[in-house]
């Protein structure tokens, strides 16, 4: 375990019990099912920056078993908790985490520059992909998995982010995709199981 993801963690995990009634908490739907598009077999046309500043098309969620979480940087506690159990989940599968793609997508590129991604994902696991770039390509790629998310105002002209919290998981070559809530209270069993499936799945 990372002691800074540890620090993170236990921050996170403090907020998250004195926060029961955080914005926005209705549209954080612990668990619930998705919608799934009837075919994703093709790769979207779009572009996304990195946390390292290198262009990503989406054949990046093609080229291996991916993992895809859409969030945000300044997101209370629902994103925070689900990077964290996913970087635990990366360190239980070993060197076999080198055959997944880990990718994190900003719902909030107005302020979640692909700096500010690196500079906030050092925290959990270096291996995790942070992809930012312009709002309508974020778009397109949560269009395709089947993920929404809407920008909330909130007091004094400020705003959050509503987003899907269950992860997104893209088998390689896109042949299937499913969701799963990989964030605090979820069980390590079911979410390893779901990531061997998905490591086998065409």
């Amino acid at each position: 375990m990372h002691c800074a993801r540890w620090s993170a963690y236990v921050t996170w995990v403090a907020v998250l019990v004195a926060a029961s009634g955080f914005v926005a908490a209705s549209a954080f739907r612990i668990g619930e099912a998705l919608a799934q598009p009837a075919s994703i077999s093709h790769i979207p046309a779009v572009e996304l920056i990195d946390q390292h500043g290198v262009a990503r098309t989406g054949a990046l969620l093609f080229d291996r078993p991916s993992v895809v979480h859409f969030g945000f940087t300044q997101c209370p506690v629902i994103c925070p908790t689900t990077l964290y159990e996913m970087a635990e989940r990366m360190d239980s599968l070993g060197s076999a985490s080198a055959a997944y793609n880990f990718i994190f997508i900003t719902v909030d590129p107005e302020r979640d520059t692909p700096s500010v991604l690196g500079d906030y994902l050092v925290s959990f696991d270096r291996r995790i992909i942070g992809l930012s770039g312009k709002a309508e390509q974020i778009q397109k790629v949560a269009q395709w998995l089947g993920a929404t998310y809407a920008k909330i105002p909130t007091t004094g002209g400020d705003y959050t982010m509503d987003h899907t919290v269950n992860a997104f998981l893209v088998s390689r070559g896109g042949g299937s995709v499913s969701s799963l809530y990989m964030g605090h209270g979820a069980k390590e069993a079911q979410v390893m199981a779901a990531l061997q499936e998905l490591s086998k799945a065409k």
